[in-house]
């Protein structure tokens, strides 16, 4: 069976350098108080221990019942009703209801094919990194609870202002966003059919990878990769 993919990329500059990050913030010192105000928040919170990487949250849509869900994502129905016991009634789910749904077999395949990618090309493979999944998951998740698509979050802001934050030390970083089907294997296909986004899956310095998946009240589906060079 196919699928019709429709994915929405950006092809402005999405890696940067600490030095390109030093030389730019320097020029606007208000985004220091941002930073340090998000820092703060993140310090008292803990939010970056709480984001879960390998679950999405799902809201549930007219017509749904957990057995359709569970057909949908090839889950077993009994751990699914066990993973949402905040439901009283596993047979009457009503629209805006929120299940939490696996989504570390997703993510993982998305790196997966980013390695095959690049050993196709005589390049190393990078390294799955929790703590970049954990970020990737969030970025997900924001862009899907709050229905926009951008390099530039509302709530983190930049990519880099967000690894950071999250205490992600790196040298250089990048990343990759679509807005697709719950299908990874067409979703790093697209991004290795443009220019911007196969230059990031295939950077020769980049050591480390992470990826997030988490879908809208729009059923729209919201992938996000973190590259980086530590």
């Amino acid at each position: 069976m196919s699928h019709v993919l429709l994915v929405y990329m950006k092809t402005y500059k999405v890696e940067e350098t600490k030095s390109d990050i030093f030389v730019k913030e320097r020029k606007n010192v208000g985004k220091w108080f941002v930073c340090l105000f998000v820092f703060i928040f993140l310090l008292i919170t803990g939010i970056e221990n709480q984001v879960d990487a390998k679950t999405m949250t799902y809201h549930v849509k007219p017509g749904d019942t957990m057995w359709k869900i569970s057909l949908r994502y090839d889950l077993s129905l009994s751990e699914f009703i066990e993973s949402n016991d905040h439901i009283e009634n596993p047979e009457v789910i009503y629209p805006g209801d929120r299940l939490r749904i696996p989504s570390g077999e997703i993510t993982e395949t998305v790196v997966e094919l980013t390695n095959q990618a690049r050993i196709q090309k005589g390049i190393k493979p990078l390294h799955m990194d929790e703590a970049l999944e954990r970020v990737a998951a969030a970025k997900a998740e924001d862009m899907a609870e709050n229905s926009y698509f951008s390099h530039q979050s509302p709530t983190y802001g930049s990519p880099f202002m967000m690894l950071r934050d999250f205490r992600i030390d790196f040298e250089r970083a990048a990343e990759n966003i679509a807005v697709a089907p719950y299908y990874p294997e067409e979703v790093v296909s697209q991004w290795l059919g443009h220019p911007g986004h196969r230059k990031n899956i295939l950077n020769t310095r980049m050591t480390h990878s992470g990826a997030g998946y988490a879908e809208g009240k729009n059923g729209k589906g919201y992938y996000v990769q973190f590259f980086i060079q530590k």
